[in-house]
């Protein structure tokens, strides 16, 4: 608590999302004081990291910040045939933002499992707060002609064919969307569009599908088989398995011995 250092200069937004009441704070922005109001679980903030802030906390505080790059905004902009120019926020207005608080808060038991986080949920679960922070708080420019192309059946086939041979690796959107020669946003809609599920979910099914197969080996071990899909440890598949199955992998594996 009391004078914080400068935030680092960077060519991003902090997303803080405050987990418990919070008095009134003197912020500097820019040199620049303001003062944010007292607030109450669920407070947002939204900090242009290309400018300098810095807090004279008096309170103990708990938020959840998330840090996402201004080309992630262009990005979103692009595909819909839009040019991002800011995201419009006052922290002299207190915003209490119901989805934000719900996003931070099932992070919470993620975040308690970190060798457990795989690239895809992350890069979903960046994209989702991206795109509901986008859409709430963006101030874009249209453009004549929007593009909200989805993926070609060849660009499709050339994701799943990725995927597929990828299963065991922590693959992320990125790496799909490059094996398909389509931009994540693209990627996003075709898989929707095409197979009715998100990307993160259709890998998660292809890879209890691989478990699937290899548990018919009765020699392999269930940690082997884990680490073969993709998984963190066999607790990883376990949990993962139960929710898509309904039953651990022990037991679906005993009904075909």
């Amino acid at each position: 608590m009391g004078l914080l250092e400068p935030t680092p200069l960077a060519d991003r937004f902090m997303i803080s999302v405050e987990m418990r009441p919070l008095g009134p704070t003197n912020v500097f922005h820019d040199g620049r004081p303001k003062v944010r109001p007292g607030s109450k679980p669920g407070a947002l903030n939204i900090y242009d990291l290309r400018e300098s802030w810095v807090a004279d906390l008096k309170d103990p505080y708990d938020n959840l910040n998330l840090f996402l790059p201004r080309s992630g905004f262009q990005d979103f902009a692009a595909d819909r045939g839009h040019t991002f120019l800011d995201l419009k926020f006052d922290i002299q207005q207190i915003c209490y933002d119901p989805v934000m608080l719900h996003v931070a808060q099932a992070m919470l038991p993620a975040l308690e499992r970190p060798n457990e986080i795989r690239q895809l949920y992350l890069d979903h679960l960046f994209l989702a707060v991206r795109d509901h922070i986008a859409e709430t708080y963006g101030v874009f420019h249209a453009r004549r002609f929007p593009d909200q192309q989805g993926l070609t059946s060849h660009q499709l086939s050339r994701a799943l064919e990725y995927i597929e041979a990828n299963l065991s690796s922590d693959i992320g959107l990125a790496d799909i969307a490059t094996a398909g020669n389509a931009s994540i946003s693209s990627l996003g809609r075709g898989f929707k569009a095409a197979l009715g599920v998100s990307t993160h979910r259709w890998v998660l099914q292809r890879r209890i599908a691989l478990a699937q197969r290899l548990m018919a080996d009765p020699k392999m071990p269930l940690s082997q088989i884990a680490v073969a899909c993709g998984f963190f440890d066999q607790s990883h598949l376990s949990r993962v398995f139960v929710r898509q199955i309904g039953t651990p992998p022990a037991t679906w594996r005993s009904a075909f011995d």
